[in-house]
């Protein structure tokens, strides 16, 4: 890959990642429900610079704060082609 090509990735990334969160106002925020709070992400994507899309995957790292049925994603205009829960570890209760 050229400099150039590298230049309009990078670009094109970052339009896709910033424009959503520079259009949104304050009073436009949605405040997702503090029973399941993101803690780490590992995130992986591939842009498709003539499309304008990208496909990409995301590993979360949750803290369930307490007991829900639901967990709440901020996902404004992607497609989420799967989905699993994975590996589930219990806190450890320190006696005092």
């Amino acid at each position: 890959m050229t400099g150039h090509g590298f230049a309009r990735c990078a670009l094109a990334a970052w339009l896709v990642l910033a424009l959503p969160a520079l259009a949104a106002t304050p009073a436009a925020r949605v405040v997702l429900p503090d029973a399941v709070t993101p803690e780490h992400y590992r995130i992986d994507f591939t842009p498709d610079i003539e499309g304008l899309t990208f496909k990409g995957s995301v590993e979360i790292d949750v803290n369930v704060r307490r007991a829900t049925n639901t967990i709440v994603l901020n996902a404004a205009d992607l497609v989420i082609d799967s989905a699993t829960l994975g590996r589930i570890q219990r806190a450890r209760s320190v006696a005092g």
